[in-house]
């Protein structure tokens, strides 16, 4: 997971590749525009350990300087990593205001997890599976094969699985029997996760 948030930091601090295409509207925009988010917001979806845990990993990972707080700009980069990727200064600007903090304020883990779990409970599942696919098929091939799954295993620190073992994970997932795990597979794995 880590190389995943690094990864999508990089990319949001402009070292990800570059699209052609015309960049998708602010989701943290949209969520402001919605009133979803905010201290008077209505109540929204508890996280997940698991997202919690990811919202988590974020504020320590941006909080760089181990002062136990970000800023706004560590605020945002941090919803870009955590899939807002187009979440503009003005928005988090906003959303920050939302919540009574002022655009300056140095945010400790509570308000971090106020001001980002509605962005995160908000996610929709099936941005979230394609990404996880594009960033498990690094070459950007279109499928995945042991490599793939060799490479993750390795940026896991993973050095007990062997070649046969990840030969069968793609085997058990690849339904139309061409050896490799094709997007529509992927997705129909991934989507028994969200149910």
């Amino acid at each position: 997971m880590g190389g995943w948030v690094e990864k999508e930091m990089r990319a949001s601090e402009g070292g990800g590749a570059s699209s052609s295409a015309p960049p998708p509207s602010s989701c943290l925009g949209a969520l402001l525009a919605s009133g979803k988010v905010g201290a008077s917001a209505p109540t929204r979806r508890a996280l997940s350990s698991e997202e919690l845990a990811e919202v988590d990993q974020a504020f320590f990972l941006f909080d760089a300087d181990g002062a136990g707080s970000v800023d706004a700009r560590e605020l945002q980069v941090a919803l870009r990593a955590l899939g807002c990727e187009r979440a503009r200064a003005r928005d988090v600007r906003a959303l920050m205001a939302s919540f009574g903090h002022p655009p300056h304020a140095a945010l400790d883990l509570h308000a971090f997890r106020d001001l980002v779990s509605p962005v995160v409970a908000a996610r929709d599942a099936t941005e979230e599976i394609a990404r996880a696919f594009r960033w498990m098929d690094a070459d950007a091939k279109g499928s995945l094969d042991v490599r793939d799954l060799r490479r993750i295993a390795a940026e896991l620190g993973d050095t007990t699985t062997t070649e046969e073992e990840l030969q069968a994970m793609i085997s058990e997932f690849d339904l139309d029997g061409d050896g490799s795990v094709q997007p529509k597979e992927f997705f129909q794995i991934m989507s028994l996760a969200y149910e």
